[in-house]
């Protein structure tokens, strides 16, 4: 793996972290309060008090793939491969 890749990794491992640890969670199913959007960790979701449901939003799984298609695309195009120096021929 070259230098361009390991940095890609590393800012994409470091992006991911922070949207899990930042992740939206919709809290719902009260009809005495409106519907509300929360952050979180995805390991610790909030209270659910006054709301009967609560659900990891759909915006994070939006998230993720968009990342991933472009680490793949990213590290696909960064793949290290340096152009043979092509020869002149003496014609």
């Amino acid at each position: 793996m070259n230098n361009n890749r390991r940095k890609l990794t590393i800012v994409t491992l470091i992006v991911f972290v922070i949207t899990v640890l930042f992740a939206h969670w919709d809290l719902t199913g009260s009809p005495d309060h409106y519907n509300v959007t929360k952050c979180s960790p995805v390991f610790a979701p909030p209270d659910l008090s006054p709301w009967g449901k609560r659900e990891l939003a759909s915006s994070n799984f939006w998230t993720w793939l968009a990342l991933g298609i472009v680490y793949a695309g990213l590290f696909a195009i960064l793949d290290g491969s340096k152009p043979s120096p092509t020869k002149k021929s003496d014609e």
